[in-house]
């Protein structure tokens, strides 16, 4: 009975938790705009629109977003022995060499067992982690790995959000923008997904391990994420300083005396205007002595 009772206080300490992770992810806002409860442009995670995501086949487990708009975006990797890979949303479109990064075998390039290779597509603002070989567990599991070829006719699907994109340059582009993405941190969230979990049961509470610990796992992950992401900003605030303090210096060179050009000729001018007095002087001085004589 008092272990019955037991886990039922333990349950409904869990369940008050629970609503407080999700008041927290609902109140934690700034400008009018919630932050915890999905932020920025992400990518959809349904494999039948984003079937890139599909680890066990393409190897991608993880996709960063950095100014990439939303829409769909299709892979071509038909060529399976050149080592590159297309991807383009029917607007933009990029090729990467993954050549140097990969190994080869008898089929061509493929990600080492147990490495992850990082596929840049910068013009866009899309980056890939593609992983080799290994066993599969945890909660984005690789069986095969990347191999060149497997993402030929792969999707991703990126999907609006608000705010999350910070204009960092001049220009309309993706290098120019920086993508904050933040996902759904509720805990009743597709992320966290802990709102059928329960304690009150010694089956449902060893059910509830592998739950909790995805969850932890995930906040872990986001945070880690966050964390780049503000270290990424600092690098770009100083960067951005060090273009305006070169902007001004540039603009100072056109518009700014010479202060030693224009003291030089300051005092060449002085000295040709006193020269001229002084000239001037010594002309109207002699008819000035030629008439003391004649008196």
């Amino acid at each position: 009975m008092n272990l019955r009772n037991n886990r039922g206080a333990i349950n409904a300490e869990f369940t008050q938790l629970v609503a407080e992770m999700d008041r927290i992810a609902a109140s934690t806002a700034y400008n009018n705009t919630s932050i915890l409860r999905g932020f920025g442009n992400v990518v959809s995670e349904n494999f039948a629109v984003s079937t890139a995501l599909v680890s066990t086949a393409t190897g991608v487990t993880n996709v960063t977003l950095s100014g990439a708009p939303a829409g769909a975006y299709v892979f071509s990797d038909a060529d399976s022995t050149d080592n590159r890979i297309t991807l383009g949303n029917g607007v933009l479109s990029q090729t990467i060499n993954l050549g140097p990064a990969l190994d080869n075998d008898a089929a061509g390039g493929v990600v080492a067992t147990g490495s992850t290779v990082v596929a840049n597509f910068d013009r866009l603002g899309i980056v890939l982690n593609l992983s080799g070989q290994k066993d599969g567990g945890g909660s984005n599991p690789t069986i095969a790995g990347y191999r060149d070829g497997s993402l030929d006719g792969e999707s991703l699907l990126i999907t609006g959000g608000t705010g999350g994109t910070l204009q960092v340059g001049a220009n309309a582009v993706a290098v120019d923008r920086i993508e904050v993405n933040i996902e759904d941190m509720s805990a009743t969230g597709a992320k966290m997904n802990l709102s059928g979990v329960s304690l009150s049961t010694l089956q449902s509470s060893r059910s509830a391990i592998t739950t909790i610990d995805l969850a932890i796992e995930t906040v872990s992950r986001v945070r880690g994420d966050l964390g780049a992401q503000q270290n990424r900003l600092n690098y770009t605030i100083n960067n951005i300083g060090v273009s305006v303090e070169n902007l001004q210096s540039s603009e100072s060179i056109v518009r700014d005396a010479d202060v030693a050009e224009e003291v030089s000729n300051f005092t060449r001018n002085q000295i040709l205007v006193q020269s001229s007095t002084a000239l001037l002087a010594q002309a109207n001085a002699v008819p000035q002595n030629a008439l003391t004589l004649l008196q």
